[in-house]
This record gives C-alpha cells, sequence and structure tokens, in this order.
C-alpha cells in the first residue's frame, strides 16, 4: 500500500444532491446545489441523485453534466413539455451518459417527455417507446420513461445501454478511523473490464490527491472485498473517494466518504479562570490551518471579542484582547476549517 501523495488533482466530477437532515425533498432542475460545493454544478460533473432525493425537470432545459441515481433517487418530468439533454454543446460524441443504480428511477408521463443524450432522445415519456425494463445492449432506445419508469441498474449514453459504463458494481464504500489510522473498506458484487481502483483523500472535500492504487480482481462475479489504511490523516474531517479505472482506461468515481478526526481532547484553552482581563492561550492540533477565529461572548450571546488569524501553521497560539474584558463568565469558541471548540472563561477583577 501507499501512503504517500503522487499526484495532486482538483475534481470537478462529483456533484452530490441530497436533503439536509435525512428528509425526503423535491428539487427543481436550476436549483441543484452540490453538496461539495455549495454552488451549481459545473460543466462535465457527475450530478449524483440519492436516496429521498427528487429532482425535477421543468421546461426543455440543456445540462452539461452527467447523471447518476442511486438508490432511492427519482428524477421526474412532471409537466406535458418537460424535456432535458445531457450535452456540452456538441451533440454526437458528447461524452455524456445517465447511469441508473438498483433502486434508481426516471418517470415521465407524456408522450412529449425527452430524456436526450448528445442531442439524441434516449427515453420519453410514452408511445412509440421500448418498455423493456431495464433495458440491456439488446434493446434498442427509444427507452420508456411512464408506467413503471425506467429503473433497473443500467448505464445509457447517446447510443443506448452501454455496461462498459459500470467496470464495478460497488455494494458499500465506507472507513472508520481505529487508532489514529483511517481504515477504508469497500465491496464490489462484479468487476466487468476492471483494472485498479486510486484511492482520493481530500483535506476539504474539494482537492483530492491520489494516495494509493488497489488492483481489482479483472472480470469477477462473486462479492470482492478491499481494505485500505491511510496512516497520514489530518485534523478534522478527511474526504476519501475511490477513482475506478477500466482497462480501457475510462474511469468513474464512487461517492465521497468522511472520516473524523477530531475530539475535545486534542485541544487545550487555558486558564479558564483568570485575572488577565482574557489573555488565554491554546494548544491544538498541529496543521496548516486556512483559518482560526477565536471569539468570546457573554452568557447573553453577545459578542465581547472576536479575532481572526489567516494561514496559521503550527499548534500553540496566545490570544490577548486588544480591549479589557469586564470581569464576567464568557464562552470561547475555536473555530478553524477543520474543527470547532468551545468552553467556558471566567475573568475576575
Amino acid at each position: 500500500m501507499l501512503n504517500f501523495i503522487i499526484a495532486h488533482i482538483t475534481l470537478a466530477q462529483t456533484c452530490t444532491v441530497s436533503c439536509s437532515g435525512g428528509s425526503p425533498c423535491t428539487i427543481g432542475l436550476a436549483s441543484i446545489t452540490c453538496d461539495e460545493t455549495g454552488s451549481a454544478p459545473a460543466s462535465g460533473d457527475e450530478i449524483i441523485i440519492t436516496d429521498g432525493v427528487t429532482i425535477e425537470v421543468s421546461g426543455n432545459n440543456t445540462l452539461d453534466a452527467n447523471l447518476r441515481i442511486q438508490d432511492g433517487g427519482h428524477l421526474d418530468f412532471p409537466g406535458s413539455s418537460d424535456k432535458i439533454d445531457l450535452n456540452d454543446g456538441t451533440n454526437s460524441g458528447c461524452g455524456r451518459y445517465i447511469i441508473i443504480e438498483s433502486g434508481g428511477l426516471v418517470t415521465g408521463s407524456s408522450g412529449s417527455n425527452q430524456l436526450r443524450i448528445c442531442g439524441t432522445i434516449i427515453a420519453k415519456g410514452g408511445g412509440a417507446c421500448n418498455a423493456a425494463d431495464p433495458p440491456t445492449e439488446a434493446d434498442a432506445p427509444v427507452y420508456c420513461l411512464n408506467g413503471d419508469g425506467l429503473g433497473g441498474e443500467v448505464a445509457i449514453d447517446e447510443n443506448g445501454v452501454n455496461s462498459g459504463l459500470l467496470p464495478v458494481e460497488l455494494v458499500f464504500f465506507k472507513g472508520q478511523l481505529k487508532g489514529g489510522i483511517a481504515e477504508l473498506k469497500w465491496r464490489t458484487s462484479s468487476e466487468t473490464n476492471f483494472n485498479y481502483f486510486k484511492v482520493l483523500h481530500s483535506a476539504d472535500g474539494s482537492a483530492f490527491s491520489e494516495i494509493g492504487k488497489v488492483y481489482g480482481k479483472g472480470d469477477e462475479e462473486s462479492l470482492s472485498d478491499y481494505i485500505f489504511e491511510h496512516h497520514k490523516i489530518v485534523p478534522g474531517n478527511n474526504y476519501y473517494m475511490l477513482e475506478i479505472i477500466d482497462k480501457d482506461s475510462s474511469t468513474t468515481y464512487s461517492a465521497i466518504i468522511s472520516i473524523s478526526n477530531f475530539n475535545e481532547s486534542q485541544v487545550e484553552v487555558f486558564p479558564s479562570f483568570n485575572q488577565s482581563q482574557g489573555d488565554i492561550s491554546i494548544i491544538m492540533p498541529a496543521y496548516n490551518y486556512r483559518y482560526v477565529k477565536v471569539t468570546y461572548t457573554d452568557i447573553r450571546g453577545v459578542k465581547a471579542y472576536s479575532t481572526l488569524i489567516k494561514n496559521y501553521d503550527g499548534n500553540y497560539l496566545k490570544i490577548s484582547p486588544n480591549k479589557k474584558l469586564s470581569p464576567a463568565l464568557y464562552f470561547i469558541e475555536v473555530n478553524t476549517d477543520r474543527f470547532t471548540y468551545r468552553q467556558k472563561l471566567e475573568v475576575v477583577e
């Protein structure tokens, strides 16, 4: 196993759409916000519709992205004129696709509904469409969206079903912290024309670096289990993703998972009872923090003092407020790009 950074890449291919609190929700196509960035999808993103999320298509749309609909996810065409084209503007050969995982669903009711890929009609609401469910490579488009909808476990590009878009069927990808080491585990149910996994790590959920490579079983129809250990984790959240590479060099990506490497015993603020008008020292995990913000609030929640330090590299800070704090009970909150910590401070005469 490799535990050092080989290459640095910034990925723009994953845009997870979920609901806060895990509750079911309906989101308009024009209102998609990526969990990873907090903004709209970028060109070429793979938009992942997660469990409990319905994305509604309204009107005639062009979306420069790919779609992955996970178990419990739903793409719906509720109106008679609703259409979508996954297209980068070049039409034929644009490389866009839709992957529907087991339990995912695409529905439409009107014969005017259209799911197009690279300008080609791939599925429609009803009438003169192929009702195979799920369709296979032997079934030509146009596929039907009406009735039970388009579901199953299928990958589709502008030419129809393309099983080559699914080199690996991931059963799960998960991780946990064990003795200061991030232990990653995943399982595949089948591997077709598959080569290897790249294990990717990020400290912010956006910029990922390769930390290892794990070779697959090639062509395998039975369950296969994998494990990888990452020793050089950082304070706070650590993000991981698998890049799945086929023998023809085509790639797909797993969902992003996170492992927290923080507990309150790693931070110490002292003294908690002082006569120095608020002077404190902070010991925290050594890291090159993008920012450290220290805020004093009184028991009513009113801010009494705040300071922001950018690009701080270290594990010891001395904070001396530039104004004297009145004798009282305060709360000290330490916010960084890696963690948040809070405790009481009493200033006396």
